[in-house]
């Protein structure tokens, strides 16, 4: 199960997907900081924006880039995504979500998000099995 997934980061997504052929490919990404950063030469932002890549986001740019289709009951992320992830999820028409640690978020925002993306039966959000 992807509870047996082991990536260095705490924040870390992983999903399943197709090609237009049907050949099934594992995605896997960890929270990585934009291209030309490093986190030692990072300063903490002072505004809403900060330059590390979160884990969802980076997985459904992956798919998108590669031509790959998310499963929809096979997508898992270890904490709760951002608010930005989040709306991303919805936008690349994925309903479901598995996660490790409802406890967790970058986000102060992410569970009111959560709240409002579930009472309105855009995103459900479920459990990482056992």
């Amino acid at each position: 199960t992807a509870r047996l997934v082991k990536v260095k980061h705490e924040r870390w997504g992983c999903a399943l997907a197709t090609d237009r052929h049907g050949k099934v490919f594992t995605l896997v990404a960890s929270a990585h900081p934009a291209i030309g950063y490093t986190h030692d030469r990072m300063t903490p932002p002072e505004g809403k924006y900060d330059f590390i890549l979160e884990p969802i986001n980076r997985i459904l740019m992956g798919a998108a880039r590669h031509e790959l289709k998310i499963s929809q009951d096979y997508i898992w992320g270890s904490i709760l995504p951002s608010p930005r992830e989040m709306v991303n999820l919805v936008a690349a028409n994925i309903r479901k979500i598995h996660i490790g640690d409802f406890g967790k978020s970058k986000k102060d925002t992410s569970e009111e998000a959560r709240f409002l993306l579930e009472k309105t039966s855009i995103l459900h959000f479920e459990g990482l099995p056992l």
